[in-house]
Order: C-alpha cells, then structure tokens, then sequence
C-alpha cells in the first residue's frame, strides 16, 4: 500500500497560527499563575494536540484550460491557468496554492492532444481522507485525441477522485475498424495501485470503433482499445459512467500476491463493448474480499463479433484463472442485459474461477437479460459459471423463439464445482433450462419459471431430462416449478394475473441483516421495491408492484459509501 503524503513541521497558515498564538498566551498565563498549574495542565494538552494537527494550505478550486484566458489567475474558467499550470510539479504539495489534499482542479473547454498521446493528465500526489484531489470536468469539458496511445488520465496516489462533471467526456475521433487508425494500446482512464479511488460521471467514447457487418466471415478486424482499467488497490469506486465503442468497457484486476478490498462497479450505461464490467486476476494469489457489480445496464456488444473469433462477449465478466487466487463477498446483482449482442456471445453474466475454490459464497441475483435478436444466443447460457457455495435467486431471462439458448450452466473445470442452490428465477424458451456439467453438483434448485421448454432435452444432469415432470422424478429438484407463460413485458416485468405472482420461495433470511449493497439488496427488486418479510415472494427480478425502469436506477435508500 502506498502512503499518504507527509506533512512539513511547520505549516503557514491561519489555523497553525491561531495554535501558536493560543500556546504562546497559554504559557504567559501558566508562568503568572504557578501555584495553579494542575489546574491548566488539561488545556496545555488540548493545545499541543491541536498545534500537532496538519493544517493544509492547498488551493481549494484551481481553474485550467488548453491554453490561459482572461487573467489567468486559476480563479474560473474565464481566468484559467494554461494547462502547463498542471503539468508543473512545483504546483502540487500542500504549501499555498499548490495542488494538494482539497483540491478540486477544473478542467475547461477542449482538450486537443496528438494522435498517440498517453497520460496526458497524470495526479502528482495524494488527498488523504475527507481532502481528495478532484479532477472534475467543467460543462462540456473534453479530452480528445485522434487516438490514445495510452490512458488519457492516470493515477497511481491514494484519495483521487475523477469527476466527469455533468458531461466531461474522453474521447477518440478516428479509431477503429473503418478509420484512418486501428490503435489497441489506448484507454479512457487507468490507475495502478491506487487506493480510495472513485471515477464517476464520466464518458469514454469512441476509444475503439469496431464494426462487424455480416457476413462475419467480412470481420477480420481484431483490434480493440478499453475503456476504464483500474489494476489493484482498495476502496475503488466506479460508478454512473457511460462508456462506448470500447473493448472491454471498465475492468478492475488484482494483481498477483496482492489481497485487497471492496471494489464497487455500478450504476454505469455500457454499450457498443465487447465486456460490459469485469473483474479478474492478473497473477497468481491474486485476492478480492468484496467485490459488487450492481445497476449496470449493459447492451448491444455484437459489433466485436470477428470471423476468427478473437473477442467473444459477456455482459458481466468474473474470471479467476491463476492458482492461489481467489474472491469472497461478490455480489451480481440488478444488472440489466439486453439488445444486439452477435455471434460470439458467451454469456449474459460470466463467473469463471479455475478452480471453482477460487470463489467462495458469491450471488447472482435480481438480474434481467433480454434477448430479441433473431442470431446467436450466449452461447454457454445466460447465467454461466463455475464456484462453489453460490446463490442464484430472482433473475429473469427474457429469450425469444428465434435463436434459443442455456438458462444456465454450472460447469466442472479443472474440479467440480458444488454449493449452487438456484431459486425464484424465469426462463422464457430457454434451449435447455439448466445444464449441469460434468461432476459439478447442484444443491438445490426450486420455484423457477421454465417457460417454453423444448419437447426433448429440456435439463441435463449427468443425464438428458425430456420434460420437467422428468428432471423432477430424476433429481429431486423443481418440485414447486413451473412452465407456465409469465406473460412478462418487454422490460420483463410481470402483469397482473401473471403465473410467477407469489409462486416464489421467501428467501428473506438470506438477506436479512445482510449489508445493502450487497446481498441485503435481495430484501428489495431491482428497482428498490421491499420483499415480503414473510409471504411468498414473486418470481424474477421484479416485485409487481414495481415500475419498471430502463435503464435500471439504484434501489430507494441505498447509498454506497468508499471508505
């Protein structure tokens, strides 16, 4: 972990000198008045504590544009400094006005950098806590560049927050498929090994413009360029972001014999990528305790179908590929999954640990994905994944006749995966309900929905199951499911008279007490409304009380604090 700044002894400013002044009578009045010493002993103390305190002199709001206006003073935009004011390491510290702990630097106007640029802004020191350094977009702000040869902005301090403002954007304007440059090395924004991090309110656009127009054996383009990738650190905080037209949108990896914690990606609108969020390990031992992807809404990922195959999509992706690795506390959960997502789609949501020990206790629920495209599925299931001791409750997958695939798929590799219990979830014309795969070991699944089952094959678990009757004679399993039409909207919601209406499991002693977010936010659907504390619950995502929304928004009274 990296440090926070130091402090000097001695420190200019108003509160440092109130300290000096108030020890200086502090002592004039002890020296008047010995006999009574004992007796201001307490407030000696309290004034050393206080004099012992940092006090910073930090410039709190500094304005910078592409080149200085008006007086250029850094008082606004119409006074900005140049952005050469930035770029001075003699401007960052935390003497006066220096960009130090508080300080919110604004950026102004356009930002023109070369084809190629590469960490145009890049911090020079930590905020601590309750004083980030901010680097916030003013209206209409923009980075741009013909394209990136490495990340626009960059970071590797501690208690840096990047703020996209209202519409601060980092774009490319001429790479991708059928532009004047097909550049990979770029990216939006990346950090290494920053802690308490948060990159919010921001738009990547057009880092990479991939284009496939079928045939796809006319794609032979497998280029790609990300969108934001934050490698290490704890207390991340990656939300209301709007990336497209990048490979993989946001990614957060742990590094090899690293253990950190709590990683938040929500609340971000991702499309024209080929992964919507991820998280994964970059080595060996990698560890993550608490890792939350939540209130994403992800689409329209087919564009990076190529005839080779090079890039195959997934809404949310979790992989854990190197032995030693491993993450607890992760929670998928109110994410919604939808549109054109090609040829190469693997899954809607993707949780690969190889081994599957190297996941312990994760949850899948109150997720909606919808599939209306008349080509290709996720091919492997809408929910696939390996892992132990895991929990599927409450998700809705919406498939239409066309091109039918998986419900989901539990798979074996390198070792069998078991402890899944899968509950309360709708599959609409699912090619198979639910595959189980190899020695993998199911625990319990029960009040799901399977509408539109095909006449044969309709589940697999070590064995082929033709109808529901059968998977339930064979396995135990669905005893309280259904095949029933749940008659769901397009937004997969449920109507009135819907068969899926009180036909779920109570699952409120799963969540209940549970932190929020995280698993306590299955007390309430996927637009916030509360779950029964004791009644049967509804099938899918959605209570049908709820009004639908879409995208998704944060369930009422849910905050998401970075500590």
């Amino acid at each position: 972990m990296r440090n926070n700044v130091g402090f000097p002894a001695k420190v200019s400013s108003p509160s440092a000198a109130l300290c000096h002044s108030a020890l200086g009578w502090t002592r004039s009045l002890f020296a008047a008045q010995k006999p009574t010493l004992k007796k201001y002993s307490v407030l000696l103390s309290l004034v050393f504590a206080l004099s012992a305190l940092p006090a910073y002199a930090s410039i709190s709001n500094v304005y910078v544009a592409a080149s200085a206006s008006g007086a250029a003073n850094g008082a606004d935009c119409a006074d900005a400094y140049a952005i050469s004011f930035y770029y001075t390491s003699a401007n960052w510290g935390t003497g006066s006005g220096q960009i130090g702990p508080g300080t919110t630097v604004h950026l102004c106007g356009t930002f023109s950098a070369a084809a190629g640029a590469s960490n145009y802004l890049t911090t020079q020191k930590n905020g601590t806590s309750g004083n980030p350094i901010t680097i916030l977009f003013e209206p209409n702000a923009v980075l741009t560049a013909p394209y990136w040869g490495g990340p626009a902005i960059s970071t590797s301090n501690n208690y840096i927050t990047i703020n996209g403002g209202t519409n601060g954007t980092i774009q490319a304007t001429a790479n991708g498929t059928n532009l004047a440059n097909q550049n990979w090395t770029g990216m939006c924004f990346s950090s290494s090994g920053a802690n308490n991090l948060i990159v919010e309110n921001l738009t990547c656009s057009d880092i990479y413009v991939h284009v496939c127009n079928p045939p796809i054996t006319s794609c032979t383009d497998t280029s790609g360029a990300n969108g934001i990738q934050v490698s290490g650190g704890n207390n991340i905080s990656i939300h209301n972001n709007t990336v497209h037209d990048a490979a993989w949108a946001i990614v957060y990896t742990i590094p090899g014999s690293n253990t950190e914690s709590n990683v938040a990606i929500y609340s971000n609108s991702i499309y024209n990528c080929d992964h919507g969020p991820t998280i994964g390990d970059g080595n060996t031992n990698a560890i993550l305790n608490g890792g939350l992807i939540y209130n994403n809404a992800v689409h329209d990922g087919g564009n990076w179908d190529d005839n080779s195959d090079q890039w195959h999509h997934d809404g949310i992706h979790v992989f854990l590929t190197h032995s030693g690795s491993s993450v607890t506390g992760l929670a998928i959960y109110n994410n919604y999954i939808y549109g054109y997502w090609g040829y190469h789609w693997t899954a809607a949501i993707y949780v690969e640990p190889i081994p599957p020990s190297n996941t312990t206790s994760f949850y899948i629920f109150n997720n909606v994905s919808i599939n209306s495209q008349t080509v290709g599925g996720p091919a492997d299931g809408y929910w696939y994944f390996f892992g132990n001791n895991c929990g599927v409750y409450n998700n809705t997958a919406v498939q239409g006749t066309a091109s039918p695939q998986n419900g989901l798929r539990y798979s074996t590799n390198s070792s069998a995966s078991s402890g899944c219990t899968v509950e309360n979830n709708i599959f609409t014309y699912p090619l198979r309900g639910i595959v189980i795969d190899g020695s993998s070991t199911l625990t319990n699944s029960d009040y799901n929905d399977f509408y539109g089952l095909p006449a044969n094959n309709a589940m697999y678990y070590n064995a082929w199951y033709g109808t529901l009757a059968a998977w339930i004679a064979g396995t135990g399993f669905d005893a309280h499911s259904i095949t029933s039409n749940p008659k769901l909207n397009a937004n997969g919601q449920p109507p009135a008279g819907s068969p899926v209406l009180g036909a779920g499991a109570n699952l409120y002693s799963i969540c209940n007490g549970q932190a929020n977010p995280g698993l306590g936010a299955l007390c309430y659907d996927k637009v916030g409304t509360a779950r029964s504390s004791s009644s049967a619950w509804d099938m899918g995502a959605y209570q049908f009380s709820s009004s639908a929304e879409d995208p998704p928004v944060a369930p009422a009274n849910l905050t998401a604090t970075v500590q």
